[in-house]
């Protein structure tokens, strides 16, 4: 985004809405985008996907993030 540094939407909206889940995705970057997931990581990400990355993949972080919710009674999985 023009204007803001990298990590500075993550540190912002974490310090403004704590409840909120983040995924940071990074790519491009070869070499460092190792040492961005850990920085993001670090700043508060709940979940990082490094690109290129699969469907699978940003399926299971989304599903991570998703809270968990108990079956009704009498119901099974």
């Amino acid at each position: 985004m023009p204007g803001i540094e990298r990590f500075e939407v993550l540190v912002e909206l974490k310090r403004t809405r704590p409840g909120v889940r983040v995924i940071v995705i990074t790519g491009g970057m070869r070499g460092a985008a190792a040492n961005h997931l850990q920085l993001a990581l670090q700043l508060g990400a709940d979940q990082v996907l490094a690109k290129p990355f699969s469907n699978d993949q940003l399926t299971a972080a989304i599903n991570l993030l998703l809270p968990v919710t108990p079956a009704p009674a009498g119901e099974t999985g």
